[in-house]
């Protein structure tokens, strides 16, 4: 867990973005994966979870402690999946992680978009070191509506 001693604060971070030029949609998940999308989805899509795992005995799609959404059987409804495979502590100026295409990508698909995407092999993610404090400047509010 390199990544988790070099910047903690940072480690269950997920960053949704979109490549107006090349219309990506992708999700880091700093310090693990990259996915990204070759389709268009919602920012609310995006943040929420694929469902890669199955309960331990039986087949179902639940119940699990957080919404999920489900991993479709056609390859080019998937995204391309990178995991980390380094990190580096740049100082002052925070930290490099380096990604890889993962060995398997749930399958073939044919579109021309999808092979762009598959044809880089590694994605580099340069970020600052978050500092500690950052939480505590976020101001929230929760209102309970009647009935929940």
């Amino acid at each position: 867990m390199k990544p988790y001693a070099l910047d903690p604060n940072r480690i269950l971070q997920q960053i949704n973005c979109h490549d107006r030029k090349r219309q990506w949609f992708i999700s880091i998940s700093w310090g693990y994966s990259i996915q990204i999308y070759t389709y268009f989805l919602t920012a609310k899509e995006l943040a929420t979870p694929l469902l890669t795992f199955k309960t331990w005995r039986s087949s179902s799609d639940g119940p699990f402690m957080f919404k999920t959404r489900p991993l479709g059987p056609d390859a080019c409804q998937r995204p391309v999946t990178y995991f980390m495979d380094g990190v580096e502590d740049v100082g002052d100026s925070g930290t490099k992680t380096w990604y890889s295409v993962a060995d398997k990508n749930y399958g073939f698909c044919g579109k021309s978009e999808h092979s762009q995407v598959t044809k880089m092999k590694r994605i580099l993610v340069t970020s600052m070191t978050m500092d500690p404090d950052y939480w505590n400047n976020v101001r929230a509010e929760v209102t309970m509506l009647p009935g929940d």
